[in-house]
């Protein structure tokens, strides 16, 4: 049996920039309002496949190819987009010239076979449509597919560009079947049974055995005569499998970590990959084990990395390559009981922000830094920059020539983008506490952390300048040096005329009642227009009257849900403004849609429409597009009946990209 497997847990997260179209179409429907002008999707990473001196990531339907012939200095080699589809769990195998992608498991996905003989320029030979996908495994030019029900086929990819179907088998006793390994005529499988599968003569594959286990084998990998295998119980199970019709449990071994991990051998050696998303916070934690003695694993080493998730392991003599959620890293295993983290290769996971300038979108990408991207098609939507800051970019703020990012625990980073390929950082500002969000107004930004909002000087954009702090806010938009900040129940309003000096004017609270009772829902979002504020909650929009901004009331409430009516209101997001229409972000991370509000008159807002696909990481509004940003940046027309023009459009942190 080789001794070179890689085992899979597929976490996949897509991150994507939509733009809306704003130019003036009033015979649009809302549908047609609402239609995707561009698309951008980050992904985390899937999956990984090694073949020397190359690594294949699969991050949903993107494959990136590494060379990592210098394990400290791994280089992107070449890209390639196997599918026009956001997939995502998406699996990868390798083998001689080619590459096996399966995009979009448990639902209908795509068997693709990728040319890679020429690592610079990959090429999709064929794809063919594959029902419920579940798990890969390549041995030769023969493919393995198993699905979520116990059923597999076997698929001959001898002519790449014509893959067929030779053979199907069925375990329909078995839905639990997760896992699958094909090693010398033989195919291995793990579900509420270790099945054992003689597919010498792929064409016929016959069950040679049927092994009870007590708890369901998630994941499996081969080494020699061993099967591995990680169980549903959190269980480390070892099978004796020199003859696969007759395969003997020899020890199960209990982790102490979450069952969610990522499997590899190599000799005598055993790492695995454990994860728990239990308090303090999340976090895997790699395991080293001496199997020398099979019946008596002896842990030699173990090595915590934080807030990370795993999704993929290969171990060699001298290396061990872990694929996780958003990063791929390589350690020296030269000495098992001490792994080295060599080095890594970030990728981005979340989009928390975006702002636009010119034909390029800059988008705050959490761990992954700053990401440059070309917006001039609309069609193909291309990343053609980035910068990797020191911390996590939260929020991003541009003025002028300059990008403003908060980074998070490394403060606030400037960044020249004067040239937009080439990004560079000219300056930072260290406030000793997290950086979430940034505010520009003239020469001076408000920085939101949890604690406090600090005032910043960025006259001079290189050293800018720590000048005061207000209250902590959820949001904060500042007009005509007045700063709203929402805080809780609370809108409160500073005079800004002095930054150094911020002086509080007026406050408002406000409480939702509801059926007599008092609901504190809190506030997410706000923006001003005409001298109306307007916040936003999972009960709805409340308009504030603030022309006169020591004695704020509320002019307007417009629930959008009762919460005492058996079903739980949204999360409210963001809020942005364009012209006479206000856009709102309503729900959780899973499910989020845009309302419309007609605030023709400021002090009484007119529900008009609310559209499926919200974005719960930012919105803007600037010239003629819509920019929502989370797991992607999604460009979409809004047609509404007006005509706006950039400088027509009131700057504020949250609807207007400078």
């Amino acid at each position: 049996m080789s001794p070179f497997h890689t085992t899979r847990i597929v976490i996949a997260l897509a991150v994507a920039i939509v733009i809306v179209n704003v130019s003036s179409i009033a015979s649009a429907s809302d549908e047609d309002c609402f239609d995707v002008l561009g698309r951008y999707d980050f992904h985390s990473l899937d999956d990984v496949a090694i073949a020397h001196p190359y690594a294949y990531l699969l991050s949903g339907p993107l494959l990136r190819i590494l060379r990592i012939s210098d394990p400290e200095n791994p280089q992107l080699v070449s890209s390639l987009m196997i599918s026009p589809f956001s997939c995502y769990d998406s699996i990868i195998a390798v083998s001689g010239d080619y590459v096996y992608t399966v995009t979009g498991r448990y639902s209908e996905g795509y068997l693709s076979v990728v040319n890679v003989r020429d690592p610079n320029r990959p090429v999709v030979t064929s794809s063919i449509p594959v029902s419920n996908p579940n798990n890969l495994a390549v041995e030769g030019m023969i493919v393995y597919l198993v699905d979520g029900d116990g059923n597999g086929k076997i698929i001959d990819a001898s002519m790449p560009s014509q893959p067929r179907i030779i053979a199907e088998f069925s375990l329909d006793e078995d839905p639990w079947v997760r896992s699958l390994r094909v090693s010398e005529g033989y195919a291995y499988l793990g579900g509420s049974a270790l099945w054992i599968l003689d597919v010498s003569a792929p064409g016929s594959p016959t069950v040679v055995s049927t092994t009870e286990v007590t708890s369901v084998l998630d994941v499996i990998t081969l080494d020699d005569n061993y099967l591995y295998a990680h169980t549903q119980g959190n269980d480390l199970s070892l099978f004796n499998v020199t003859n696969p019709s007759e395969p003997i449990a020899i020890v199960s071994f209990d982790l102490p970590d979450w069952p969610k991990m990522a499997l590899a051998t190599f000799e005598n050696i055993v790492c695995l990959v454990t994860y728990k998303s239990k308090p303090p916070g999340y976090q895997s934690t790699l395991r080293v084990f001496d199997v020398s003695v099979p019946s008596q694993p002896i842990e030699i080493a173990s090595k915590v990395i934080p807030y990370a998730q795993p999704t993929g392991l290969f171990l060699t003599a001298e290396h061990l390559y872990l694929n996780l959620s958003d990063e791929f890293r390589v350690f020296d295993m030269t000495t098992p009981e001490q792994p080295i983290d060599q080095s890594s290769f970030g990728n981005p996971s979340f989009g928390w922000d975006v702002a636009v300038s010119g034909d390029h979108a800059f988008v705050a990408a959490g761990k992954a830094g700053l990401r440059v991207l070309d917006l001039s098609s609309m069609s193909s939507i291309e990343e053609v920059a980035f910068l990797d800051t020191p911390g996590s970019a939260r929020a991003v703020e541009i003025s002028g020539e300059f990008a403003f990012v908060a980074d998070y625990s490394a403060g606030v980073r400037v960044i020249d983008i004067s040239s937009p390929l080439f990004p560079v950082e000219v300056g930072y500002l260290n406030i000793d506490l997290e950086a979430k969000d940034i505010t520009i107004f003239e020469n001076w930004a408000v920085v939101t952390t949890p604690q406090v909002g600090a005032v910043i000087d960025i006259s001079a954009p290189s050293t800018p300048v720590l000048l005061s702090f207000i209250d902590r806010p959820s949001d904060i938009t500042v007009v005509n040096r007045r700063a709203y900040v929402v805080c809780g129940q609370y809108l409160k309003i500073y005079d800004l005329s002095d930054p150094q000096d911020p002086i509080m004017m007026g406050s408002l609270e406000i409480l939702d009642v509801i059926g007599g009772a008092i609901v504190y829902s809190g506030f997410n979002g706000v923006t001003v227009h005409q001298g109306i504020a307007y916040i936003s909650n999972g009960v709805g929009l409340r308009a504030i009257d603030v022309s006169n901004p020591t004695e704020p009331s509320v002019v307007f409430e417009g629930p959008l849900c009762d919460p005492t009516g058996g079903f739980d209101c949204p999360v409210a997001g963001r809020m942005a403004k364009s012209g006479k229409y206000l856009f709102q972000i309503l729900g959780d991370w899973y499910d989020t849609w845009t309302v419309v509000w007609d605030i023709s008159d400021p002090s009484s807002p007119e529900y008009t429409s609310y559209h499926p696909g919200g974005a719960w990481g930012n919105i803007r509004v600037g010239g003629r597009n819509i920019y929502l940003i989370d797991y992607s940046l999604r460009i979409l027309p809004r047609c509404l009946d007006i005509n706006i023009r950039l400088d027509e459009i009131e700057s504020d942190a949250n609807g207007v990209t400078r």
